[in-house]
């Protein structure tokens, strides 16, 4: 029965994990690494269950083994997506001079860290986000940083953590649905000739690779700022 007991748990790991990430009861890195770990127990159970069936034990306990296949292929067909992206997390429509963090070096869940922009991403952007950049808009930095703070405001899942009206500057924390990973924010209105300069710089919190999440937030926020009212 250990072959059926290996795919059960396998479905438990993918199902509770993040569940219980969503309840906020394991932090993100947890709960990933029951996720993950579910898809490898679903592997085994698979494994298990097929040299089962080849042996001629064509039992329950063999079909709910197979069913382990599943938890595999669901991590899989998540993940496929975000694997084409480089292994990056801060992403920044200005790679000249990125806008600089002031509030987020701040936070306890910072401590420690370089919030500094690494210099060994900055052809890796240009590479995989040709079309990043910044936006101009015709109007004033004072009306553009209001706009574009209201929408930041408007966020469901978006915190902002500093405002500066006078340097036009704002931070926040954005927040994922449901691991609840959090990432660093900055958008920064400058003047440019007869409008504004927009940048934006979002840095992941954990992990190496963001799987275009940074870039994806990024590029949604800005064009949302630059829709009609």
């Amino acid at each position: 029965m250990i072959r059926a007991t290996l795919a059960v748990l396998a479905w438990l790991a993918l199902a509770l994990s993040p569940l219980l990430a969503w309840l906020r009861l394991v932090p993100p890195s947890m709960a990933l690494l029951g996720f993950v770990g579910g898809g490898l127990l679903g592997a085994v159970a698979a494994l298990v269950g097929c040299f089962a069936w080849l042996r001629g034990k064509h039992d329950l306990a063999s079909k709910i083994a197979l069913s382990g296949t599943f938890p595999p292929v669901i991590i899989i067909a998540i993940a496929a997506p975000g694997l084409s992206y480089p292994a990056i997390n801060d992403i920044s429509t200005d790679l000249s001079s990125p806008p600089a963090f002031q509030q987020a070096q701040n936070l306890t869940e910072n401590a420690g860290r370089d919030m500094s922009y690494p210099e060994k991403f900055k052809d890796q952007v240009k590479n995989a986000y040709p079309d990043l950049g910044p936006v101009t808009l015709k109007a004033p930095p004072d009306a553009v940083y209001q706009r574009a703070l209201k929408l930041a405001q408007a966020h469901p899942r978006w915190t902002i953590t500093r405002k500066d009206a006078q340097t036009h500057t704002f931070e926040g924390v954005a927040e994922t649905p449901v691991f609840h990973w959090k990432d660093d924010f900055i958008v920064r209105i400058q003047k440019e000739d007869d409008g504004s300069q927009v940048d934006m710089r979002s840095k992941s919190r954990d992990g190496k690779g963001d799987l275009g999440a940074n870039a994806k937030r990024i590029k949604a926020f800005l064009k949302e700022l630059t829709s009609p009212a």
